[in-house]
């Protein structure tokens, strides 16, 4: 490491004698192992500082989005919102990947010096560049685009908690007490903005519910196993058909992470499709290795038997998930119908409001009525 002094290399790490009007600037080699860094502690008499030089990996792309929730500014420290933004990311259906950091500072860590940094590209989760140099360029007070979609990619256009200034630097007097004290004051961004504003356009009261910026923590690699899929069951199916379900996406594990997606049924030879990036990358097959945002389409023969199901178990990791296929019944034109009755339990016409007293109620009781009496059924087309 060396000092430079006024534009002069003093070729040491250590100077003294420094007046009013002096310049400094350092200079450190720079690591070289790819998503590692060398960190300095500078002091300035009183003061100390901190500075580190990474070296990125120029082939990684993260993403970034702003949470569809909104939270208090004093639950209980930053780790609390990075438990948010894994919570919300759990929940897009986008298949993100499992571990996030809140883009925030308190009173004692800049927000730059903690989020992820190990990348080149940062897009949102549709795929809009947000910046393309690095972290260094996220701090700039300039985005390519506002950071104003959620997780599920919806457009969310809100006040959200930073505790930061422009620069990523912490906002001193304006954390709510490092994110544990109510009606404390707190520095906020605006995510319908791509200036420096996107990180402090002011202060409000940490009572206030905003969002949360959320980053992807693209070095993680703690978590192999994806969040279950939720596929919704096919009904009234025709015999022996080719059902198809309906396309779902893989998320849940660390960035980068694969794992096995295989399935089984009770019947009907499931197999499933995989496409990756928009290209259909595998057909027809019961295990494949899948990795976040993959979108798989199941397949499952419908029984050759009326009113009758298959079930199929898919596994990956530790997680399984499960789809039904059902046929629908052996008899066509079979209508089952429900009905209001014109009057109330004394004989009494309905009218206007107070009818509506009753109306809930009755057809209710007609409704478990005809499904407990099959031979009342009413036939009809």
């Amino acid at each position: 490491m060396d000092i430079v002094k006024n534009g002069l290399s003093t070729g040491s790490t250590s100077i003294s004698g420094l007046t009013w009007g002096d310049t400094l600037a350092f200079t450190m080699d720079a690591p070289t192992v790819l998503g590692t860094k060398n960190t300095a502690t500078i002091t300035i008499g009183s003061d100390t500082y901190t500075w580190w030089v990474g070296y990125a990996d120029s082939s990684v792309t993260a993403k970034i989005f702003v949470t569809k929730s909104s939270y208090y500014g004093y639950q209980g420290g930053m780790s609390t919102y990075d438990t948010y933004c894994n919570s919300n990311a759990a929940t897009s259906t986008l298949g993100l990947s499992a571990k996030w950091k809140a883009i925030m500072s308190d009173e004692t860590v800049n927000a730059y010096d903690r989020v992820p940094w190990n990348w080149k590209t940062l897009t949102k989760v549709d795929g809009t560049v947000v910046v393309n140099n690095g972290v260094v360029d996220l701090f700039d007070g300039s985005l390519l685009s506002a950071i104003d979609l959620d997780q599920n990619g919806d457009v969310r256009v809100t006040d959200v908690h930073t505790g930061s200034f422009s620069d990523g630097s912490k906002n001193s007097g304006y954390t709510a007490s490092s994110w544990t004290a109510s009606y404390s004051s707190l520095a906020e961004g605006s995510s319908a903005s791509s200036s420096s504003t996107w990180l402090y356009k002011g202060s409000d009261s940490s009572s206030y519910q905003n969002a949360i910026y959320c980053i992807e923590d693209v070095d993680d690699a703690s978590d192999v196993t994806p969040v279950a899929m939720s596929i919704p069951y096919k009904t009234q199916v025709a015999l022996s058909s080719v059902i198809t379900s309906d396309q779902v996406a893989v998320g849940g594990m660390s960035n980068g992470a694969t794992q096995t997606l295989s399935v089984t049924a009770t019947g009907g030879s499931p197999n499933f499709d995989v496409e990756r990036g928009g290209v259909t990358i595998a057909t027809g097959v019961t295990s494949y290795t899948v990795k976040n945002a993959d979108k798989i389409t199941f397949h499952m023969t419908s029984p050759a038997t009326a009113s009758t199901s298959y079930k199929m178990t898919a596994a990956a990791g530790s997680t399984n998930f499960y789809w039904r296929v059902w046929t629908g019944p052996s008899s066509t034109g079979v209508v089952k119908r429900v009905f209001v009755t014109s009057t109330d339990p004394n004989g009494n016409s309905f009218g206007g409001a107070s009818g509506g007293r009753y109306a809930v109620p009755i057809a209710r009781l007609c409704c478990l009525s005809w499904r407990n009496m099959e031979s009342n059924l009413v036939r009809g087309v």
